[in-house]
């Protein structure tokens, strides 16, 4: 939440799923706005769908975070017992090309 004020994010995009309801419910009751999405594909199928947006630049890391190299070694593990963090990452996009077009250019902040 913190980092949501921080950068004045307009969504908070959470994955519609039994294990999530408490946190939306907790949110909502917060008056936080929470934006849900329900994947209709499984992890590997919405990441095929946005390898253009990685080949063609769209997606930028930092050079240096505290954070990086775990989250690239994730990314080039994927799929992999620890897929948490791309998953977020695909449906992020997804939301952001349906609110924002094709043209979705994502930069990371470290959390």
């Amino acid at each position: 939440m913190e980092l949501k004020r921080r950068y004045n994010c307009s969504a908070l995009l959470i994955e519609d799923s039994p294990i999530s309801l408490g946190l939306i419910q907790s949110l909502r009751e917060q008056s936080i706005n929470v934006t849900t999405s329900k994947p209709d594909t499984d992890k590997r199928a919405r990441l095929i769908a946005q390898t253009d947006l990685f080949a063609g630049g769209s997606v930028r890391l930092p050079r240096r975070a505290g954070w990086l190299e775990e989250f690239v070694a994730e990314l080039l593990s994927f799929p992999g017992r620890h897929d948490d963090q791309v998953d977020a990452l695909t449906q992020g996009l997804a939301w952001g090309r349906q609110h924002w077009g094709r043209t979705v250019i994502v930069t990371f902040v470290p959390f």
